[in-house]
């Protein structure tokens, strides 16, 4: 109840700004009686909102560097970008609270629990002991995008990233060991659609598909042998077809800015290995401030939301390791994270972004997050 809350106050807060907007009517007469002329002499072009402020040369006029989606171009305009991210994991939880490795190897553990029309019911009952235990985990990516807008109200974009995992465990006979894996991850293709813009504030919708070109068929050496098929977070794709709708909002004044997103992704089916990876759900609000026309600094808070998978990978064994158990994905992150956008020189942008969580709910035990950092640039032409 608590993250859904959590999650009702940032939409509202993503859907406030709407009543802010102005639209102008057709029959209003300009102030300026020289503005009919104008608007004779350029005919349609007085349908394109005039967006060539002064402020969106400034560097908060984009995002901070970890909000994807969050701008849109005027018609004709391109921009290729590039980010890199990492996430850090270190230590296990379960709901709030911390686990230790030795709690994890040798206390009995317990099935998860669902909640039925007649109460709570065990999925699969007796206790059981993991034979392994995950440490830690690094997650990076790269990430290239690219922008274009054939139109003032609509611009599309898509984005290919390069995955890269590595997971250190330990077996209750204290061994160490490492698994790896590297590849393309799911492609994503998209739109930006404008709802409504006014002189201090934008709407616009996002709505993208993601595929299926990363792998689910990652294998790896582990205790138990050789070219073992690898639990769910090693593998760089979810192997289902995604659709990720959402909203975006942004504002600013002369010094500041200020935005919010809500983005949803929503899988659509089962993958050839029988299982289908939780619905995630990602809410953010930021705010900036112009130390200079080329320098802004920005906080924000990223709430992610994430379902447990549905099905299960029959050649994973979920009593092994709790990274092989699909009922122990699920989880809620909130992140507060501080950034610096720098530009825009000639049309080039760079930024960098770092955050902590302040708040973890894990359906666990499962890796806890640590840190979360990402560095990139944007060129538009």
């Amino acid at each position: 109840m608590k993250q859904r809350l959590i999650y009702g106050v940032l939409l509202a807060f993503l859907l406030s700004p709407a009543a802010a907007f102005t639209q102008p009517r057709e029959d209003q007469e300009p102030d300026n009686p020289d503005a009919s002329e104008s608007v004779q002499q350029h005919g349609n072009e007085s349908e394109a909102p005039q967006n060539h402020e002064p402020w969106r040369s400034s560097a908060s006029a984009h995002a901070p560097i970890g909000v994807m989606g969050d701008h849109m171009h005027h018609k004709g305009e391109f921009m290729l970008s590039y980010r890199f991210m990492t996430m850090e994991m270190d230590g296990n939880r379960t709901g709030e609270n911390r686990m230790s490795t030795d709690e994890l190897l040798f206390f009995p553990q317990f099935a998860p629990t669902i909640q039925t029309v007649s109460g709570t019911q065990v999925l699969s009952p007796g206790a059981f002991n993991y034979m392994v235990a995950p440490i830690r985990m690094r997650m990076s990516m790269h990430m290239f995008g690219g922008m274009y807008a054939p139109g003032d109200r609509l611009t599309v974009m898509g984005m290919v990233p390069l995955v890269r995992i590595t997971m250190d465990h330990i077996t209750r006979r204290n061994q160490l060991f490492k698994t790896q894996t590297d590849g393309v991850g799911d492609v994503s293709l998209g739109i930006l659609f404008r709802i409504a813009e006014s002189e201090h504030h934008h709407l616009h919708l996002n709505l993208g598909l993601k595929f299926p070109t990363g792998s689910i068929d990652e294998l790896g050496d582990t205790p138990t042998g050789y070219n073992q098929q690898l639990p769910y977070p090693m593998q760089t794709g979810t192997g289902t077809l995604d659709v990720v709708p959402g909203l975006t909002y942004t504002g600013h004044g002369s010094i500041f800015a200020w935005g919010a997103q809500f983005l949803a992704t929503l899988r659509t089916e089962r993958n050839e290995r029988d299982y289908r990876p939780g619905n995630v759900y990602d809410s953010s609000i930021w705010g900036a401030i112009n130390a200079l026309d080329w320098l802004s600094f920005s906080v924000r808070l990223n709430g992610v939301s994430r379902d447990n998978y549905e099905g299960s990978d029959a050649s994973l064994t979920s009593t092994l390791v709790p990274t092989a158990d699909p009922r122990r994905r699920g989880g809620q992150v909130l992140r507060l994270l501080g950034g610096i956008n720098l530009g825009s020189f000639d049309g080039l942008r760079f930024g960098v972004e770092y955050g902590e969580p302040i708040h973890q709910h894990l359906n666990g035990p499962q890796l806890e997050e640590d840190a979360y950092f990402v560095i990139g640039m944007q060129y538009a032409f």
